[in-house]
């Protein structure tokens, strides 16, 4: 069975209408949803409470994006039914089923850490999140200065044309919106890296996979729509900034063997940003 996690915050109409399409496209019984409200305000979460019968984890606090879907994860780590998890974001909406799939798909292929549908926006284009490289170093760099801002940087997606008759397409980072992952895998990995507030989660969860040989896989032929920057648009720019650059710092530090300097000097960089 598929344990669904849900996010919210301040967003109850927009989760409401995730579940609402969920609850259409998704008849089966082979799936259960945990809402973690991460710490709204009372009206909205008084919203949410009535406006579903679903079981609701309300946080302490605002810790993130990672820290609220960890606790989702570890309330169903308790459910002795529940052996995959799918992190969903409350700005999905289902035009399928693709739980069937997308579980179907872990059960036949023991090599897989993680799988996900074709994530596509409103309008119907790919969200490139869905289809991604890991970043390098040169990346990283030029995400930090002026020259990423020029269009100096290596293509770090996938072209939809090049997935377009795929069966199935191994990427190397997962896209947040929408995931399904083993959870016995999940748990060992430590969920997600909750020293992380709104970015870089994703990077973090593939580089764990690949280092136990485990597959991020992408399914081209299902899909769900990603509305998108339904979290970011509630903050001033630089709050958003913030939560950038301090996940951006830490990835760094423990996920990438860049060399120290070169991390003081963008540690260095990105502040002065802050100045602004």
């Amino acid at each position: 069975m598929v344990g669904i996690v849900i996010l919210n915050y301040n967003n109850s109409a927009q989760t409401l209408g995730c579940l609402e399409s969920l609850y259409e496209h998704c008849k089966g019984d082979n799936w259960k949803v945990c809402l973690v409200d991460n710490a709204s305000d009372r009206e909205e979460l008084e919203k949410l409470r009535k406006g579903c019968n679903e079981h609701i984890i309300v946080a302490t606090g605002n810790k993130g994006y990672a820290c609220g879907n960890d606790l989702g994860c570890e309330w169903f780590d308790k459910d002795p039914e529940v052996d995959k998890i799918l992190i969903l974001n409350d700005d999905t909406r289902f035009t399928e089923d693709i739980i069937t799939p997308l579980e179907a798909y872990l059960d036949c292929h023991p090599e897989c850490g993680v799988v996900f549908p074709l994530v596509v926006a409103p309008d119907g284009s790919m969200d490139k999140a869905c289809a991604r490289k890991q970043k390098s170093t040169a990346d990283l760099v030029l995400q930090a200065t002026c020259l990423g801002k020029l269009g100096i940087r290596r293509k770090e997606f996938i072209d939809r044309e090049e997935i377009a008759d795929a069966d199935k397409v191994v990427t190397a980072v997962p896209p947040g919106s929408c995931m399904m992952l083993p959870k016995e895998l999940f748990k060992e990995i430590g969920w997600l890296d909750p020293h992380t507030f709104l970015y870089f989660e994703e990077h973090i969860l593939g580089r764990k996979l690949a280092d136990r040989n485990r597959q991020c896989v992408l399914l081209p032929k299902t899909s769900i729509i990603h509305l998108g920057a339904s979290t970011t648009s509630k903050q001033p720019s630089k709050a958003v900034y913030m939560h950038w650059r301090n996940s951006y710092l830490y990835y760094m530090e423990k996920y990438t063997d860049i060399p120290c300097a070169v991390r003081r000097w963008l540690e260095f960089r990105t502040w002065l940003k802050t100045l602004v």
